[in-house]
């Protein structure tokens, strides 16, 4: 998802061209697991397998041209 801002908004800046975006991966995973930490080097625990939940990634950011 993004916004470029209209031209008019930034000429004063000397700015030609300034969009903001958002965008995500898995946002809307649940898990199970209920643990602060989780060592992904370690596959199992006393013989029970660990299973890793999906991660979540966001990221924001501007694009801007002179």
């Amino acid at each position: 998802m993004g916004y470029t801002l209209p031209r008019q908004w930034t000429r004063k800046a000397l700015i030609e061209s300034l969009r903001i975006y958002f965008t995500g991966e898995n946002l809307f995973t649940w898990s199970g697991i209920r643990s602060d930490y989780i060592d992904p080097e370690m596959a199992a625990t006393n013989g029970n397998l660990r299973l890793y939940p999906w991660q979540r990634t966001y990221m924001f950011g501007v694009d801007v041209t002179f």
